[in-house]
């Protein structure tokens, strides 16, 4: 794990660095100096060039493959698969660059991601909406197909300490498969994870953290993984509703409900909004995780859709201590006006320099005390919020039915069993009067209400009702499992749990950035790591290039720094006839390899 304090400006070298020097010194066990493998690094990463490639225009048995759309090595780097543009799979001996087979007609529609799950098997996704699995020795039948994505399936990954395979697409939804024990009829999947903007997820190399993006500018990371429980614990929450809620202070009140989800031990959710000040980030399409689990490097469009960057976010633990300070309550919150309470935010905001966190709302709102007693004002009424029943005092529990309430099911007879006498029974509660789950929710209505109506102001401006309005329903969609999950606690654990009632902010997590060339709109670019992880492969138009955390290739462990910088290029390779769109590194040898969309397969070795 790295730390920021131990970053420190680079020496780099002043003089060529002589390769044979340094092997001399090898052979008489010299030992090795401080910075020397970072020199022999740099050497070898500038003087990658193309060694090989596969031209479909020279094949005509195999010109009608399309654009390559991805790439992946297998374990042992002795075979590297390519998905394809229309609905084929090539697989090529990346020493030489031969091809050594294909398989056509692979899936009914584009193939958009290739994973190898050991030296053998590997999976696809398509635009058809399946995956399917295959082994290499035989392509002519894939082993199995698994079907449950209802659009566009875009990413693959494999936790192999589980044995499931994690698929995500543009349906919104992340599915793990148990791929390992599974009939002959189906496949156990299970859907754990759903955010109608998410674009691609990757897992770390350890399973500890799952990393999403989305088309909203923003990514979230679920850190603590555990894929068992994920569903049941991010029951009901959406990312995109909580970002609305950092962008528009005013409609916090839900803050309570969501806060949980950020503040538990297991699956807990973080949001990353932070960008170079330039580029206001839209559709975040491209992701990759450091082979450490150190950082992640995405790709995105700009919201004007004129330009295209590349960037560096943080992903490990911030420890309480390295987190920003929240600013103090006010001592009045009975006071606190809603246009003063905006205005405040925005000038809480204190993005880090070359950052942008495209919000005002990625500060803590402070002095709204959501669950204030004193707050059974029009306030209320205007900003719908959940009240649990435990917390109010004996005397305010007379205002019970005064609010107006969630449109629950046979919500006349809830009505009626949240009236209870003097003597402590509900006037419904004589056996046969209500079924088991009614019972269930007059007791949920009990510990949990929705106080306020409609949160749309007539007055405010479209996107500010947008908001509000999808706010709104992200509320009604919450509540049920927010109050169901507070019950599953026991009675006794409901005073114990509580929640922060501000809305978290974003920590700043943008290291390094870059703009790319804005070619081959509407395609994905996919970047990649070099296997030490010093070097991010990136798409440059009708090329490559290699960019590091620093001017001399040291790992990012070495040179963290202190603000979001500029990436360094170590060097370029304009290879293909038209854009480069996928890029991979192999697992175990010193090569990489580019794919465009002609349908050109380029292999890149140093050329000492």
């Amino acid at each position: 794990m790295y730390h920021s304090s131990r970053f420190s400006k680079p020496a780099c070298p002043t003089s060529t660095f002589m390769p044979w020097k340094w092997l001399q010194s090898r052979e008489t066990g010299s030992p090795i100096q401080t910075g020397e493998t970072s020199k022999i690094t740099k050497t070898f990463y500038s003087s990658v060039k193309a060694v090989n490639s596969w031209d479909p225009n020279r094949n005509t048995d195999h010109c009608h493959h399309g654009g390559i759309f991805n790439f992946d090595f297998s374990a042992d780097g002795s075979v590297l698969v390519a998905a394809c543009e229309r609905q084929s799979i090539l697989m090529f001996d990346p020493f030489n660059g031969n091809l050594v087979g294909h398989k056509d007609n692979a899936h009914q529609d584009c193939v958009n991601c290739v994973r190898f799950l050991d030296t053998r098997t590997f999976a696809t996704c398509s635009d058809d909406s399946t995956v399917a699995l295959w082994d290499v020795r035989n392509l002519q039948q894939c082993i199995r197909t698994l079907e449950g994505h209802s659009n566009w399936v875009k990413n693959i990954d494999y936790a192999s300490s589980l044995g499931l395979l994690v698929t995500s697409g543009f349906d919104g939804s992340v599915y793990t498969w148990d791929i390992n024990n599974y009939s002959t009829e189906t496949t156990t999947r299970k859907k754990v994870f759903y955010s109608n903007s998410l674009m691609r997820s990757k897992l770390t190399p350890d399973n500890s953290k799952l990393i999403i993006t989305t088309a909203g500018g923003f990514l979230v990371i679920i850190h603590d993984l555990d894929l068992a429980k994920l569903s049941d614990d991010l029951s009901g929450f959406e990312p995109n509703i909580y970002r609305l809620m950092q962008l528009n202070p005013t409609s916090s009140g839900l803050a309570l409900m969501y806060n949980k989800v950020f503040e538990r031990k297991r699956n807990r959710v973080e949001i990353i909004s932070d960008f170079p000040a330039e580029n206001q980030a839209e559709v975040i399409a491209s992701l990759q995780v450091h082979p450490q689990g150190w950082c992640v490097v995405s790709r995105n469009t700009s919201a004007d859709e004129e330009s295209e960057w590349t960037c560096i976010h943080n992903v490990q633990e911030v420890s309480e201590a390295d987190a920003p300070s929240s600013p103090s309550p006010a001592s009045n919150p009975e006071s606190d006006d809603i246009s003063d309470m905006s205005e405040a935010a925005s000038k809480a905001s204190d993005a880090q320099p070359g950052s942008s966190s495209n919000s005002v709302g990625d500060h803590y709102l402070s002095g709204w005390n959501i669950l204030s007693r004193s707050l059974l004002s029009s306030s209320i009424r205007r900003f719908g919020q959940v009240v649990y029943r435990d917390d109010m005092d004996d005397d305010e529990g007379q205002d019970f039915d005064r609010f107006p309430s969630l449109n629950f099911p046979f919500e006349d007879r809830l009505q009626l069993g949240n009236r209870v006498d003097n003597s402590g029974e509900s006037p419904l509660s004589e056996s046969g009067s209500l079924s088991h789950d009614e019972e269930e929710e007059i007791s949920l209505r009990r510990n949990c209400l929705i106080r306020g109506g409609n949160s749309v102001d007539p007055t405010a401006s479209e996107d500010d009702q947008y908001a509000s309005r999808q706010i709104d329903n992200g509320r009604r969609r919450f509540v049920l499992n927010t109050g169901r999950n507070r019950m599953a606690g026991g009675a006794s654990n409901r005073h114990n749990r509580t929640f922060s009632n501000k809305v978290h902010k974003n920590k700043p997590r943008l290291l390094h950035y870059v703009e790319e060339p804005n070619v081959g709109k509407g395609f994905l670019k996919e970047l990649c790591f070099s296997t030490d992880g010093r070097i991010v492969v990136s798409p440059f138009g009708n090329g490559v290039r290699l960019l590091a955390f620093d001017p001399c290739c040291q790992e990012l462990c070495d040179c963290v720094p202190t603000r979001p910088i500029k990436m360094f290029e170590v060097g370029s390779n304009i290879s293909h006839s038209n854009v480069v769109v996928t890029t991979k590194f192999s697992p175990v040898h010193f090569m990489y390899v580019s794919g465009c969309l002609g349908g050109k397969v380029v292999f890149h070795q140093p050329v000492l």
